[in-house]
């Protein structure tokens, strides 16, 4: 019993240390955007060459576990409508993929 609770211990203690955030290893060089939406900081990693962002409440050098954080798709397709309003860019929206569970999405996009 004492070596189970020590493991456990152990366990708990790695599992609320913090690491830096990049939630999809294929956005790691693209440089990090960002617009707020309902007073959150909302962050954008744009591949215009492949018509394709993520969409995130996280920044990636930000030390917090990522169940507390709670976005959802409305939020996160507001604030990606309103990096490309603000970047002066008419951009359509298409397919939305949620990349990590409750808060990351990736979108595809069509521009004029």
């Amino acid at each position: 019993m004492k070596y189970q609770f020590t493991i456990g211990a152990a366990m708990l203690v790695g599992a609320c240390q913090t690491t830096s955030f990049m939630p999809d290893q294929n956005y790691a060089k693209v440089e990090r955007q960002s617009v707020t939406v309902q007073a959150a900081r909302i962050f954008i990693y744009d591949k215009p060459e492949q018509q394709k962002m993520m969409v995130h409440p996280l920044d990636r050098n930000i030390n917090a576990p990522l169940l507390f954080i709670n976005s959802d798709e409305v939020v996160t397709r507001t604030a990606a409508k309103r990096y490309f309003s603000e970047a002066g860019r008419e951009c359509e929206l298409n397919e939305v993929a949620r990349l990590i569970e409750p808060a990351v999405y990736e979108f595809t996009y069509d521009c004029e």
